[in-house]
């Protein structure tokens, strides 16, 4: 049930998207020819909102919302979207305490839950020398961002900068500048490749967000 369930959602959300696509270009008297010309001038339309979304990322600088040191710093590396689910995630903290519930020198094991919720319990382990935790929620281990309850145990350790093997490359600004630099080398178009990156970067990010809200 599940499955029919989840592929009529998609069948329905692929349908509201190809709608919205659409708007304002055609309509039911529409004939072929005109249709063609369209399709051309919604693509062209859709193709300058993504170029505007990225001159924003590159151009203009989030908004922090914290003094936190950490927060700056994945304002730095990160792109702009991935950038405000990380923000996101991070002021989350102030409202997810992190309890010991075991201690054994090197290895840490943290009872983290949010303020009125105890039915939702995550449990984080951190290796005080490596700097290195892991989460039952695993929203790093399968998106590669680090989630709250991870933050919330830096917070209480005083970790105060994203050590670097928590840093993904492929989401930051850097990865997109290497993929316009090896099309130039390779004397491709730019926007193919860069293209085929934003779509993939896009449905990553829906996965995430489905994930988050379904589990969280």
């Amino acid at each position: 049930m599940f499955r029919i369930h989840f592929l009529e959602t998609s069948i329905a959300k692929t349908s509201d998207s190809t709608n919205s696509f659409f708007d304002g270009y055609i309509n039911a008297s529409t004939n072929i020819h005109i249709l063609m010309t369209q399709y051309e001038n919604a693509s062209a339309g859709r193709h300058e909102k993504e170029v505007k979304a990225e001159c924003d990322t590159i151009n203009i600088a989030p908004v922090l919302k914290t003094p936190s040191p950490m927060e700056k710093q994945a304002a730095n590396i990160y792109t702009r979207e991935i950038f405000l689910m990380f923000q996101q995630e991070l002021m989350e903290t102030l409202a997810y305490p992190a309890t010991i519930i075991n201690d054994t020198g090197s290895d840490v094991i943290y009872h983290v839950v949010k303020f009125g919720e105890d039915h939702k319990v995550h449990y984080v382990q951190y290796n005080v020398f490596e700097k290195k935790a892991s989460c039952s929620f695993q929203l790093f281990d399968f998106s590669g961002i680090l989630c709250r309850h991870i933050l919330a145990v830096f917070r209480v350790k005083n970790v105060l900068m994203l050590p670097s093997h928590y840093v993904l490359k492929r989401w930051t600004r850097k990865a997109k500048s290497d993929v316009v630099l090896h099309e130039d080398e390779l004397g491709l178009p730019s926007c193919h490749n860069e293209s085929f990156t934003d779509r993939f970067e896009k449905l990553s990010l829906e996965v995430i967000k489905y994930v988050k809200g379904g589990v969280d």
